[in-house]
């Protein structure tokens, strides 16, 4: 599931999806748009906390098939 319809399913806004990640790096609410948006991508380290903080619901191959 991309990251931007895992947000949509749990109604959650940017800044929520932002707290609820809790990624380590502490990216803006910006960057989370962007990465829901395709416009961005995340570091290595954060797509494999964000798998991991969304439990597996978000795979690596979300980021990559080129939509959102």
């Amino acid at each position: 599931m991309q990251l931007e319809n895992y947000r949509l399913q749990r109604k959650y806004t940017y800044e929520k999806l932002k707290n609820e990640l809790n990624l380590s790096s502490n990216p803006t609410t910006m960057t989370i748009y962007r990465w829901c948006k395709g416009h961005n991508m995340p570091k290595k380290r954060e797509i494999h906390e964000i798998i991991a903080n969304t439990k597996n619901q978000v795979k690596l191959k979300d980021f990559f098939n080129g939509t959102s």
